[in-house]
């Protein structure tokens, strides 16, 4: 207790913790610890989705009534999950001027009569959603399940991202840096022309031969290839966090063998 009365005004304010510091700390302390720093002025994205990643749910509160700071779409996901069993926090982030119009609606069904009132007045209607955002619902609620099955729209809108030369590695790698792993099979299916199914297959597999094959072919950088090995890492373990790095020796060793014109060919033949 007094190791925290103590810590709480340094961790709130104090302008020498920098953003390695300030995760350290939420990973190596308690939530009183995070709370106090949920408070501090314009959290960076990296903090913020440290701070979400700890699913504890003062802390998502403090963080949903920071306005100095802007919560990322990977905190969103994980605070809209937390607040289907917490009006509290549910009342703090239905107020947050970037949440997404699906969450809100998801949202609906659990709050009270004071919140359904406050969704159809700022977000209006949600019996009636449009295509778009009803497929942003069902997006969340297939991520809840853990099924990364990307929908319809999802493939659309990454065909249509390709047709435009908008994907890239970096812009997979961000969906996966985000909790978005449907937005990443989608994207990876349009850039590579496999299809999800494929793509769901070869990330799920525990030895990563089949995506580093995909990435050699694509011509993916080394590290952009470990990148995404390590952030699908929850599609092959059940959603535990700790990496086997026998594994990803395994799966670096198969990039490094592999020649480009014989990826080429075998992703060429997966397409058949």
């Amino acid at each position: 207790i007094y190791e925290i009365m103590i810590a709480d005004p340094v961790l709130r304010k104090s302008p020498v913790l920098h953003d390695m510091d300030l995760i350290y700390i939420i990973k190596s302390q308690g939530p009183a610890h995070w709370q106090a720093i949920a408070n501090r002025e314009k959290l960076s994205g990296e903090v913020v989705n440290t701070l979400a990643e700890t699913r504890d749910v003062p802390t998502a509160i403090a963080l949903s009534e920071n306005r100095t700071t802007e919560l990322t779409s990977n905190a969103i996901e994980i605070f809209a999950q937390l607040a289907q069993k917490s009006e509290d926090l549910a009342k703090p982030l239905l107020r947050r001027p970037e949440l997404p119009k699906g969450i809100a609606a998801k949202l609906y069904d659990v709050v009270g009569h004071e919140l359904k009132s406050y969704i159809k007045e700022h977000y209006g209607e949600v019996n009636g959603l449009d295509d778009a955002v009803a497929d942003t619902v069902l997006d969340f609620v297939q991520s809840e399940a853990e099924d990364f099955t990307p929908s319809k729209k999802t493939v659309e809108t990454a065909d249509n991202l390709h047709s435009k030369g908008l994907i890239t590695p970096e812009t997979m790698i961000q969906n996966l840096k985000r909790g978005q792993v449907n937005g990443f099979v989608a994207q990876f299916a349009s850039y590579s022309a496999l299809s999800t199914q494929t793509v769901l297959d070869m990330i799920s597999q525990e030895n990563g031969q089949a995506l580093a094959v995909a990435c050699k072919a694509l011509g993916v950088s080394k590290p952009d290839f470990m990148s995404m090995f390590l952030l699908t890492y929850k599609v092959r373990s059940g959603g535990n966090k700790i990496v086997n790095q026998t594994e990803l020796a395994r799966a670096l060793s198969y990039y490094d063998k592999i020649k480009r014109p014989d990826a080429e060919a075998i992703l060429m033949a997966s397409k058949n």
